[in-house]
């Protein structure tokens, strides 16, 4: 990523040596350090300036936390969740504005209204060295062909009766991994898919990534609504 392009994202974030030197510095000191960049790292540097982003909305968002970002390391956990002022943990923080639909039937309902995907690998790293919460960012739009896909996958495999209409908005899902990794010991809850080699995006997701991804409802942990329909329309057009 030249330079330029990085002051772009650095300005599209708001984080200015005027507005916010603190965040300054270290974004641009990470991206100093990032000699050797590739299209891998560049990534993970522009979603770590999504995961602050997060931070500074969290207080306004009427979650149970507060996000603070981890400043220690880009490789670390991502975030900090702080209830009081005494009580911090680590979390990771996922965005995601995919939608799935499946086209067979699941005894769990999962569909293209309540879908979240992730990388089993990750998971099962978490699983290992005891990861307490993910957060999840599920910020929903039909603009995408491949959500579009999916919106026409409900409609002709409509298996659950569901209205039709996929309301576009933002929620927070707060995963407790001892649980989630109760689910998939136990093959429950979710539903699992490997992504062909083809379509791994190697420049994103690196070539270590074996395409094992898990879907399940969201419905299952607790979750808070942030921006509705109208709202993300209104962000879009500037009304």
């Amino acid at each position: 990523m030249d330079r330029g392009t990085f002051n772009r994202l650095l300005e599209q974030h708001h984080i200015t040596k005027k507005e916010d030197s603190f965040a300054f510095n270290v974004f641009n000191y990470w991206y100093e350090e990032n000699t050797n960049a590739t299209d891998k790292s560049d990534n993970c540097l522009t979603y770590k300036l999504k995961e602050y982003t997060f931070c500074r909305e969290s207080e306004n968002l009427g979650l149970p936390f507060t996000a603070v970002m981890n400043w220690d390391s880009q490789f670390g956990a991502d975030i900090f969740l702080k209830s009081n002022s005494y009580s911090y943990c680590a979390a990771d923080y996922k965005h995601s504005s995919r939608l799935y639909h499946p086209y067979q039937k699941n005894p769990w309902g999962i569909t293209a209204h309540n879908s979240f995907s992730l990388k089993l690998q990750q998971i099962e790293d978490y699983c290992r060295d005891g990861l307490q919460y993910i957060i999840c960012d599920r910020d929903i739009t039909l603009e995408s062909d491949e959500n579009k896909k999916a919106a026409y996958f409900l409609e002709r495999y409509n298996w659950g009766k569901e209205s039709l209409v996929i309301e576009e908005k933002r929620t927070i899902i707060i995963i407790e991994v001892k649980r989630l990794c109760t689910l998939l010991g136990d093959e429950e809850e979710i539903i699992y898919q490997t992504v062909p080699e083809h379509k791994r995006n190697e420049k994103i997701n690196g070539r270590n990534w074996d395409g094992r991804t898990i879907f399940f409802n969201y419905h299952i942990w607790p979750s808070v609504d942030v921006t509705s329909t109208q709202e993300k329309k209104n962000r879009r057009t500037g009304g």
